[in-house]
């Protein structure tokens, strides 16, 4: 997605939503006016998939949560976002594991929980939101911004918000070295 720099801000004092500091603020009616749904999913699905790493770690961190129960919530979101081939390879993977070597792994920094859309897929926003709701995440939410005369000023309705990685990119670089992916990653 192309797109024009109009102010850079020191961290934190400029935007935030409710969950957290913005690294970009893209008006959500640029996207629409460029038909550019596909980076809403994108920006939606990053912060979906960092949610579910999160709540991997802490569920596993935690010794009174069965690993069964970290098992369940990863596959229930790989079925309801990802291609069939896709979960079928994360529930084979899981299954041959035990248990330690399951709290292991969702604990191991080197674990990439990622959602793959292979080509010629594609998630619809009902699975979107449904895996949200699955995991407690709000899509959109309001953002707080701060002028450059030091106004703060509040959205009127809450906008998109997610997290598009470049450290997923460049993990995914490693594990598909042929791949190719847009926007410099």
């Amino acid at each position: 997605m192309k797109g024009l720099i109009a102010k850079i801000y020191e961290d934190g004092s400029a935007t935030s939503p409710t969950t957290g500091n913005i690294d970009v603020f893209i008006s959500p009616v640029s996207v629409i006016g460029r038909k550019n749904l596909a980076f809403i999913k994108e920006l939606y699905l990053g912060k979906l998939t960092k949610t579910l790493r999160d709540r991997v770690v802490s569920m596993a961190q935690n010794s009174k949560v069965k690993t069964d129960t970290i098992v369940k919530l990863v596959l229930d979101y790989y079925k309801l976002i990802c291609s069939e081939r896709t979960y079928k390879s994360v529930e084979k993977k899981l299954s041959n594991m035990s248990s330690k070597q399951l709290r292991d792994y969702f604990l191991s920094p080197e674990t990439l929980l990622c959602t793959i859309v292979e080509p010629f897929q594609d998630v619809t926003f009902d699975d979107i939101k449904t895996a949200a709701k699955m995991l407690k995440v709000p899509l959109d939410e309001y953002v707080t911004i701060k002028t450059e005369d030091g106004k703060v000023i509040k959205t009127d309705r809450p906008v998109p918000v997610g997290i598009s990685y470049k450290e997923v990119r460049y993990k995914m670089k490693i594990i598909f070295p042929a791949a190719k992916f847009g926007g410099g990653g």
